[in-house]
C-alpha cells in the first residue's frame, strides 16, 4: 500500500514560490502511531514552521536532509535539490522563450547552507527502525510555483488561491500514485477551513465514489484513480507523512527566498522571508533600482492578493 503525505509552503506569502509538496511511503497499512515511532531524536519530524527557524536554521535544515537521503536525494546544491524533487509544473509558466529570469535561477548555493557539512548519512539505526516496523521511503516530489506562474493561474476565471492549491495536490498526488503504480492513502492539511471538497474534485473531472467523513477536523473521499482522500487540520503536526512533506517543502521555500535575497543584494541583518512583514515590504521598496535594470518585471516579483 502506498501512504502519500502532502502539504503546501507559502500559499500566502508576499513573495517567493508556493511549494507543494508530497512524500510517499510503502507499507502493509497506514498506523498514525507506528509510523510517528519512525521519527526520533535522529530524524526529527515535525511541524516545518517550528523544526525549521529562521534564526537558527541549521538543526532543521540536518533533519530535512537526513529525511530526502531517505528517499534517495544527495544534492550537494540548491539547483541539484530541484533537479532531484522538483516535478514539472501543470500550468503555463510566464518566462518568454523559457528564458529563466536571474532572480528565479536555483544556481549558486551550495548544499547544506546552514549545517555544518557532511553530518548527514542516516544511520543504521534508523534504517533498521523502518525496517521493523514494515515501511519503506518510496520518493519525494515538489511542485515549486514561482510567483509569475502563481499570477499567470490566478487570472483565470473563478481563480483562487485555495482551489489552486487544492488542484496542485490533487495532481500532485495523481502524480504519485501512478508513478508507483498503485492507489494511496493520501494524507493532506486542510486548506484553509475548507471543510467540504467536493465542488472541486469535480472541477477536476475526479469522481468521489465516497464520502466517508466531512468535518471540522477532517474530510475524507474515496476517489477514483487516487484512493482514501483526506484533508486533515494541523495534519503536518499529527501525521509523519504530512510533517515530512511540510519539512521538504519549507527547505525549498527557503532556498528560493535565499537565492532572491543573494541575487537582489538584500544584504540588511534580517533576511526578507517573503511574508507580509516590515522586512518584507522594505526588500520590496528598496530592490526596485535592481529589478529594474534586471528586467524583472512586477508580475514575476510580487504576488496578486
Amino acid at each position: 500500500m502506498l501512504v502519500i503525505g502532502i502539504d503546501e509552503n507559502g500559499l500566502g506569502p508576499l513573495l517567493g514560490p508556493l511549494v507543494v509538496t508530497g512524500t510517499v511511503f510503502e507499507s502493509d497499512d497506514y498506523d498514525i502511531e507506528r509510523f510517528s515511532r519512525l521519527a526520533g531524536p535522529d530524524l526529527p519530524a515535525a511541524d516545518s514552521k517550528i523544526l525549521f527557524s529562521r534564526r537558527s536554521p541549521a538543526a532543521g535544515e540536518r533533519a530535512i536532509r537526513s529525511w530526502i537521503e531517505l528517499f534517495g536525494c544527495r544534492a550537494g546544491t540548491f539547483a541539484d535539490l530541484v533537479e532531484d524533487v522538483c516535478l514539472p509544473l501543470p500550468f503555463p509558466v510566464p518566462c518568454p522563450g523559457g528564458v529563466i529570469p536571474i532572480p528565479c535561477e536555483t544556481t549558486g548555493i551550495d548544499l547544506p547552507l546552514w549545517a555544518q557539512p557532511g553530518t548527514n548519512t542516516v544511520s543504521m539505526t534508523v534504517k533498521d527502525r523502518f525496517n521493523k516496523a514494515g515501511v519503506e521511503p518510496g520518493s519525494v516530489g515538489s511542485f515549486m510555483m514561482c510567483a509569475g506562474a502563481l499570477n499567470l493561474a490566478l487570472q483565470e476565471p473563478d481563480a483562487n488561491k485555495m482551489r489552486l492549491d487544492f488542484e496542485l495536490m490533487m495532481k500532485l498526488a495523481m502524480r504519485l500514485t501512478h508513478s508507483e503504480r498503485g492507489e494511496a492513502i493520501v494524507l493532506c492539511g486542510k486548506i484553509g477551513s475548507a471543510m467540504r471538497y467536493g465542488r472541486w474534485f469535480e472541477g477536476m473531472n475526479l469522481s468521489v465514489d465516497s464520502v466517508i467523513r466531512e468535518s471540522r477536523e477532517v474530510s475524507t473521499y474515496r476517489v477514483s484513480g487516487i484512493g482514501e482522500v483526506s484533508f486533515i487540520r494541523s495534519g503536518d503536526s499529527i501525521h509523519l507523512p504530512i510533517s515530512v512533506a511540510s519539512m521538504v517543502g519549507k527547505y525549498l521555500r527557503e532556498l528560493a527566498m535565499e537565492r532572491l535575497n543573494t541575487t537582489l543584494g538584500w544584504n540588511a541583518e534580517m533576511r526578507a522571508s517573503g511574508y507580509r512583514d516590515r522586512i518584507t515590504a522594505r526588500f520590496v521598496e528598496q530592490t526596485v533600482g535592481i529589478r529594474r535594470d534586471m528586467g524583472l518585471a512586477s508580475s514575476c516579483f510580487t504576488r496578486r492578493s
